[in-house]
């Protein structure tokens, strides 16, 4: 404990005492605590934002998305069929046989 000395004048001296304001000893703990505590809020914070953001995208890309994949099914569907017809017996032969 610090203390301080104020002069008065005639009236003599006032000692003061001066409270110890250094940070406590498990400090470090306290603030990572605290530090966490922002970033999990944070991320959290980013992560629904982000969520709520890109949903109305996602509604727009996925009908895209899966006619595309059906185009290229279709079109390699066709194409193996082709190679099937050009190629006879030897295409067959590339395909597993079927269960029993």
């Amino acid at each position: 404990m610090w203390s301080a000395s104020v002069d008065l004048g005639e009236v003599g001296w006032l000692i003061v005492a001066i409270p110890d304001f250094s940070p406590p000893s498990h400090g470090w703990i306290i603030f990572t605590g605290w530090i966490a505590m922002i970033l999990a809020g944070s991320s959290l914070v980013s992560l629904y934002a982000a969520r709520r953001l890109s949903r109305p995208l996602e509604l727009m890309i996925e009908p895209a998305l899966f006619k595309e994949f059906c185009d290229a099914f279709t079109r390699a569907r066709n194409s193996a069929d082709k190679a099937a017809d050009l190629r006879g017996s030897e295409f067959s032969l590339l395909r597993p046989a079927p269960r029993r």
